[in-house]
């Protein structure tokens, strides 16, 4: 059953973008810049309804954004939340918590998520001046969100399965089958900010991998990516 159809679904989902929509009349109202949703409800609004976590009978119910760095004071004092600068090996980055009407909230600013792998390591940035915003549409309005293929790589890179509860594989499939993401696209955004090796295009293609498991439609965008890593890695001989 696709998730839409769920009863408990669509009540979360309203309940959700309901508590976004105080967010957004904050932003507008203090001529703000509008905060781009990415995470799990990014991956929501761009995804097809039949394809978004198919075996899933809820939401993990909060919402994710990204926020100019240059806002945190006013964000602060809107909300009444303080930002705390957070670092381990896995993140670097801005980050406060608060809820809205019962809906938990992320907000990140100037965050970096890292994975090590043997030759340096992969990482994907969440810099509110470095993304372009895109627009998807809900019940008649539209979503801010992070670019889809910074989602679909940002999801890859995290890589947690069902056994942790989470839906990164899952999540990653049905952008790749709903986004319309171009497969050059989605290689540049990768290794624009990140050094190209071998080593670290197969960690993405073992990762689409998994998406193919999944769901084997997703299979033409992992060859197309292959080719285009292929090529590169050429180039560079």
């Amino acid at each position: 059953m696709p998730l839409e159809k769920n009863t408990q679904i669509t009540t979360q989902l309203n309940q959700i973008f309901a508590a976004h929509q105080v967010v957004l009349h904050h932003a507008e109202k203090s001529e703000l810049k509008i905060p781009l949703i990415f995470a799990g409800m990014a991956v929501y609004l761009c995804s097809n309804p039949d394809d978004f976590r198919p075996n899933c009978d809820k939401l993990s119910g909060d919402i994710d954004y990204v926020i100019s760095k240059k806002d945190i004071p006013v964000w602060q004092e809107i909300l009444q939340i303080e930002f705390s600068h957070e670092q381990n090996v896995n993140f670097n980055g801005l980050v406060a918590k608060t809820r809205i009407n019962g809906i938990e909230m992320d907000f990140l600013a100037d965050a970096v998520i890292k994975k090590v792998v043997n030759d340096g390591g992969l990482s994907c940035r969440f810099f509110y001046d470095e993304l372009q915003p895109f627009t998807s549409p809900w019940q008649a309005s539209s979503f801010y969100h992070i670019d889809p293929a910074i989602l679909l790589y940002f999801k890859l890179l995290l890589g947690r399965g069902r056994d942790e509860g989470k839906f990164d594989f899952e999540d990653a499939a049905a952008l790749i089958l709903g986004a319309e993401i171009d497969a050059q696209h989605f290689f540049k955004v990768i290794f624009e900010k990140n050094k190209f090796s071998v080593r670290k295009a197969e960690i993405i293609a073992s990762r689409l991998q998994r998406c193919v498991e999944i769901n084997k439609k997703t299979s033409g965008f992992r060859k197309r990516y292959l080719r285009i890593a292929d090529e590169s890695d050429k180039c560079k001989q």
